[in-house]
């Protein structure tokens, strides 16, 4: 045992018949619960879904899609409150681990199978509302087969009706998913290249699944690389690497549509926007560490 200091927020929860020995969990935040509309909205309807609030202008539309996210989530938040954390107050840790997972299986089904097969439906209104339902309900059956929750089994909140004794630590598969999503989005960086070089491979669902099995046979590796090889615990390893790299990703991809690179080829193309995307997520982890002191509540 030995004293660290780390940078994410967590939450301690006493153990039971222990005067002073904690469970301590890594959390998420609230902007984590309409991610998933989000998406559907952006990748799936690119906003332009459903049609009265696609015609709408800018702020109007843009305030619609918030005031339906929040609704939306409001709904997801409550599902996973009582199914996942018993009705427990604060949310149990294993709530929030599920809802971060359900954000990983909507990027995958939304941007490496491209919403397929729900593409396919003439109401794309429809299509969305699916995927959306798809995703959760995928992340519930990940939860129950991988989800292994026993290492939180002396914590004064575990309950063995709720939580499965999956196959893997939940830890693991929470970072294992993670990692995974931040290869598939360095994919994104090359425009999913060298896999769009081969036209067999351009059509769905067999593009959605090559690109899964490269980004989960990478995420692996990368996740042992990091929590064997570097030995750093699952959850510090996600933050120092794969969620840095994720959120400069976004800015590259998102923000800036990827156009500060536009007439470079591929693959240097790539390499530019990926070591581009790695560098300002790196800064922006590094202007939230300094940001911990003011942004710490105080114990």
């Amino acid at each position: 045992y030995q004293d660290r200091q780390d940078t994410t927020v967590s939450v301690a929860v006493r153990l039971r018949d222990e005067d002073d020995a904690y469970a301590v969990f890594w959390t998420t935040t609230p902007w984590t619960l309409p991610t998933n509309f989000a998406i559907v909205v952006g990748a799936f309807w690119q906003s332009a879904q459903p049609p009265a609030l696609g015609r709408l202008g800018q702020p109007g539309k843009g305030l619609a899609y918030l005031i339906l996210a929040a609704i939306i989530a409001a709904v997801v938040s409550l599902i996973h409150w009582q199914l996942r954390g018993g009705g427990m107050s604060p949310p149990v840790p294993m709530a929030v681990m599920t809802i971060i997972t359900s954000v990983v299986t909507m990027f995958f089904l939304a941007i490496a199978f491209g919403g397929w097969p729900f593409s396919l439906l003439k109401n794309k209104v429809l299509g969305g509302v699916l995927l959306l339902v798809t995703a959760y309900v995928l992340n519930a059956v990940i939860f129950q087969v991988f989800f292994d929750f026993g290492f939180a089994s002396d914590t004064g909140f575990y309950r063995a009706d709720l939580y499965p004794g999956g196959l893997f630590t939940a830890w693991n598969v929470v970072v294992v998913m993670v990692t995974s999503l931040s290869v598939m989005f360095l994919f994104l960086c090359f425009d999913v290249w060298p896999i769009t070089t081969v036209k067999a491979l351009r059509a769905q669902p067999l593009m959605g699944l090559v690109w899964t099995i490269l980004y989960f046979a990478i995420g692996l590796f990368v996740f042992w690389l990091g929590t064997s090889v570097a030995a750093m615990e699952a959850p510090t390893f996600m933050v120092t690497a794969p969620i840095p790299f994720l959120f400069g990703a976004i800015v590259v991809l998102q923000m800036l549509d990827g156009s500060l690179f536009a007439n470079v080829k591929q693959p240097l193309k790539g390499v530019i926007n990926a070591v581009l995307a790695l560098v300002i997520g790196l800064v922006l982890a590094a202007i939230y560490r300094a940001m911990m002191p003011v942004l710490e509540r105080p114990s």
